[in-house]
Formats: structure tokens, C-alpha cells, sequence
């Protein structure tokens, strides 16, 4: 992992962290380091290099990881909100973005 992405990975773990702490919003990738750094298509084809999260779940969008999970807990706010952002307002929507804040550690270099 270069050091653009591991400092990508980085602010999108301090992103999950405020927002398991109840203080953050997600705005999904308009304010995720990783999204921005690796658009749509979560590649840099001149560095041809794969988003962290899309090289371990195998998909693009961060599907089959736990932001699916958080989205669901959110629920239709989440589409309704997006430019203001997404709290987590419950106990269960704390616990699915501590889930979504340990799978981004686990992607962290050893």
C-alpha cells in the first residue's frame, strides 16, 4: 500500500470513528478519503492500484463489507439526507459503524 492510500485509509477510519462515537456523518463517498482518492470504479489505472476496501471484499462500492450493514440501519434517511449527512442516532447504528470502523483497521498494514 503507498502512502496516498495509506493515508486515504487512515482519514476514512477517523471518519468511522467520530461517526461511531455519534459525532461524525457519513455522507458515504463524498466525504470518504478513499472514495475520493479512488473514484467510482475504486482503481487508479495509472498506478494501477485497487481500493484497499475493493481488493479485500472483492467488490466494488464497498458491497459484501459492513457499510452494508450500516446503510441498512440508516434506512431510507440515508438517501434522504446525503447532503447534510447520516448520524448514528441508535445503539444499533453506533454498533454497525463500529463494525464498518474495525473491518477499515483490519485493511491497515501489519
Amino acid at each position: 500500500m503507498n502512502q496516498k492510500t495509506l493515508t486515504a485509509l487512515r482519514g476514512s477510519i477517523k471518519k468511522w470513528e467520530r461517526i461511531g462515537a455519534g459525532t461524525g456523518r457519513d455522507k458515504g463517498a463524498a466525504n470518504c478519503p478513499l472514495c475520493k482518492r479512488f473514484g467510482e470504479e475504486c482503481y487508479i489505472d495509472e498506478e494501477n492500484e485497487l481500493c484497499p476496501v475493493a481488493f479485500r471484499s472483492g467488490a466494488k462500492g464497498c458491497q459484501r463489507t459492513p457499510y452494508t450493514t450500516w446503510k441498512l440501519t440508516v434506512g431510507g434517511r440515508f438517501y434522504a439526507d446525503y447532503e447534510k449527512g447520516v448520524k448514528a442516532k441508535t445503539l444499533e447504528q453506533r454498533r454497525a459503524a463500529r463494525v464498518e470502523l474495525k473491518f477499515l483497521k483490519s485493511l491497515l498494514p501489519k
